[in-house]
């Protein structure tokens, strides 16, 4: 018997601290950032099929990254992240998908990283609690503050390790979306796809905005897409749906 009730105990603890999706799971017990809704926003809403060589800045417990070999089959990946043991959980959580192969994880800081290849997209969900009180946790910081990877930063390292046309999503607060398409600008990128999230249909105000910026001159800016999360308390919109249901368990 008591066996038995160590046991359930452990099997409680794993499943709370492991988010299951369709085709693979995400351990997050050691990451300052728990598995949540930018991150698979951003993950399914970008542009990778026709991409080769992607890097994700600031991984965390790799979401992104398999998210993106699931999607796309032919794209190499590489997991960057500053913090040890965000480095260590996206290590395990790839190495218990089934796209292993298909991805590299490396305990780097964006400013620090170099790489003979050069890249034809950059993901990033980035920390961007720029004006929030730091927490006493030193994960928990790097992983929500911009004291970490300034946007400014983010857009100067992009530059210089991708290549002519190339693309880089990432997904910000609402109030910040004049301040990141103007740091965008700055350095020569160009809106190729917008998206204003909308936690609920009766939200007034967008929560979110997702960009694919890219460096080709010569793009024409879609018009800015919405997106409304749910019309209730679990009840999703269809295009939400769509989006996610690839990956979510109780999406049909």
């Amino acid at each position: 018997m008591f066996v038995r009730l160590v046991t359930l105990k452990v099997n409680a603890k794993l499943k709370k601290s492991t988010f299951y999706f369709k085709k693979f799971k995400i351990l997050h017990d050691n990451v300052g950032m728990k598995v949540g809704t930018d991150g698979v926003l951003l993950g399914a809403w970008l542009d990778c099929e026709n991409k080769k060589n992607i890097l994700d800045i600031g991984a965390g417990t790799g979401l992104i990254s398999i998210m993106l070999a699931q999607r796309n089959k032919n794209a190499n990946i590489t997991a960057i992240d500053i913090e040890k043991d965000a480095y260590t959980q996206a290590l395990d959580n790839v190495a218990l998908s089934p796209y292993a192969k298909k991805i590299k994880v490396l305990h780097a800081a964006l400013s620090d990283f170099n790489s003979e290849d050069k890249f034809d997209l950059l993901v990033s969900n980035p920390p961007f609690f720029l004006d929030s009180l730091e927490s006493d946790v030193r994960k928990r910081n790097l992983a929500r503050h911009t004291s970490a990877l300034l946007p400014e930063d983010l857009f100067m390292k992009a530059k210089k390790i991708l290549i002519s046309k190339s693309e880089f999503a990432l997904i910000f607060p609402f109030n910040s979306e004049g301040l990141i398409e103007t740091i965008a600008c700055k350095h020569g990128f160009f809106i190729k796809k917008k998206c204003l999230v909308y936690p609920t249909i009766k939200s007034t105000m967008a929560k979110r905005v997702m960009w694919q910026f890219t460096l080709d001159n010569n793009v024409v800016e879609q018009k800015t897409e919405k997106l409304i999360i749910e019309k209730a308390r679990h009840d999703y919109t269809a295009e939400y749906i769509r989006l996610t249901r690839g990956f979510y368990l109780k999406m049909k």
